[in-house]
């Protein structure tokens, strides 16, 4: 089940999903709640629209319904996520649309003795179209 709000420039997300992996019982749920600022709705951002097309944080997490274990695939997870998205207008390569650049946290729910995992990551996106 997901729903999404968006009046400019506030946009929301939210998704709840359970499934089912054999005999195993998966849940989990993510959240999103952005800006995207338009010259017409700055909102907040009043004036930055050419320098900032979104500015979003995600929180989700993900369960799993098993005996905890050493093993990483039997912990349950969370992440936090924080995005900023920024517009390219380049003569030379028209299809470049944006940038986002991407920093998400990650966390597991260990058993004892086991060690977190430092698996967060910073990326950056070009999109593009043609």
């Amino acid at each position: 089940m997901d729903t999404t709000y968006k009046k400019a420039p506030y946009v929301a997300t939210a998704q709840v999903f359970k499934g089912e992996t054999g005999n195993i019982d998966n849940d989990g749920w993510e959240i999103t709640v952005g800006l995207e600022p338009t010259k017409q709705n700055p909102g907040v951002l009043d004036g930055m629209s050419k320098y900032c097309k979104g500015l979003y944080l995600r929180y989700g997490e993900m369960n799993i319904d098993v005996p905890k274990t050493t093993s990483t695939i039997t912990w349950d997870t969370k992440q936090f996520a924080a995005s900023y998205v920024l517009p390219l207008k380049s003569p030379n390569f028209k299809a470049a649309k944006w940038l986002q650049f991407e920093y998400e946290h990650n966390t597991e729910k260990t058993v004892s003795g086991a060690d977190q995992i430092p698996n967060d990551l910073f990326f950056v996106e070009l999109f593009t179209a043609f």
